[in-house]
């Protein structure tokens, strides 16, 4: 393999991590849109119904969900050095 083949290999992959990440970042946004809103109806409920809300004092459960759309049919090795590099950077904060 020549310096050209693994610098070509290396913009892929940081190609495929951007796209991947550009992405995540959308649905973050549109589901912290959609979050607000009902966060904001829930408010107007509770003051229209007078309730007090009911706190949990559980921690709350966390879901993960990701969708990756694969550009250009990359190979599985690809991927799965981008989630482990994903979690890598998630066990650090």
């Amino acid at each position: 393999m020549t310096t050209g083949d693994t610098n070509d290999k290396t913009i892929e992959y940081l190609d495929l991590l951007t796209a991947t990440l550009t992405q995540h970042e959308k649905t973050l946004d549109n589901l912290i849109e959609k979050l607000e809103k009902a966060s904001k109806n829930l408010m107007t409920i509770n003051q229209q119904t007078g309730e007090a809300p009911i706190i949990s004092k559980e921690a709350p459960e966390v879901f993960t969900y990701t969708k990756i759309e694969i550009p250009y049919n990359r190979p599985v090795e690809e991927l799965t050095q981008i989630l482990e590099a994903l979690t890598k950077s998630k066990t650090r904060q």
